[in-house]
């Protein structure tokens, strides 16, 4: 490592981990210092053959606990050499996150998540004020609706009787009046039964602020749960609370508590 590394202490490793020939240089100085553990190991696979099942006498089966005690202190010994030679790692691993992710969990804390708060509640005014004037639009669509079904039902009954007196030309004319006020009150119906409108904040560079909404559940009262969620079958229940909202239905469930949450997120450019 260079001269502008981290101080690690005694936990500084001696290579430098970009160095291309680092981990033959570190098997190199590493394989000396454990080559009595690993003999070791070697040693007691050997001897692991010597043993027969099943084990024939008490004499035997102390020689094989003998041995299983041996083959713990031996896997002690490579636990141990494995600590002590992956703490400098992990103490550089340390220094690594704290330097970086540390410094982001801060930046979004303090500068980033302040000011998408600030958005999230613009939206959310915004959509607030949005639905009101939605509601007032879908109200009055709905009243001229009406009013124009009923103007076409009169010009057709207008019609029937100028068609009943004889007067073929007014009956046209008044029918071309029905259809006209029909049409009305179709599009104006349409109108009043149109969805809300999602609410977005455009930025630059494809930048955009918009809502996630999200149904969660508990069950309140298990009491009264159909037998088809017992017990309570949460992935049941998941996928019925997901079939109604794909009808575009609000979920609902006897015995079960759902709740719509809606969060404002960012994408990126």
């Amino acid at each position: 490592m260079n001269a502008m590394s981290p101080g690690l202490g005694h936990n500084q490793p001696p290579d430098d981990p970009d160095d291309p020939e680092f981990l033959t240089r570190l098997q190199a100085r590493l394989d000396p210092e454990d080559k009595q553990i690993f003999d070791r190991l070697a040693e007691l696979e050997v001897g692991q053959g010597q043993i027969p099942d099943p084990l024939p006498s008490e004499a035997v089966a102390a020689r094989a606990v003998s041995w299983v005690a041996q083959c713990r202190l031996a896997e002690a010994e490579i636990k141990k050499a494995h600590k002590k030679n992956k703490s400098p790692i992990l103490a550089l691993g340390r220094w690594i996150d704290a330097r970086y992710l540390r410094r982001v969990e801060a930046f979004n804390r303090d500068v980033v998540n302040p000011i998408e708060a600030r958005v999230r509640r613009f939206r959310q005014a915004k959509a607030d004020a949005q639905r009101i004037a939605e509601e007032e639009a879908r109200r009055k669509a709905a009243q001229q609706a009406e009013e124009a079904a009923a103007a076409a039902a009169n010009r057709r009954r207008e019609a029937q009787l100028a068609e009943d007196a004889g007067n073929r030309r007014g009956a046209v004319a008044l029918t071309r009046q029905a259809e006209a006020a029909q049409a009305e009150a179709d599009k104006q119906d349409a109108l009043a039964h149109m969805p809300d409108q999602p609410v977005r904040i455009e930025g630059e560079h494809g930048a955009t602020a918009y809502a996630v909404k999200r149904w969660t559940f508990y069950v309140a009262d298990p009491e009264t749960l159909p037998a088809r969620f017992w017990m309570p079958d949460e992935t049941a229940i998941k996928d019925e609370m997901n079939r109604q909202i794909a009808e575009g239905k609000d979920p609902t469930i006897p015995g079960v508590s759902f709740t719509l949450e809606e969060d404002t997120r960012i994408r990126r450019c």
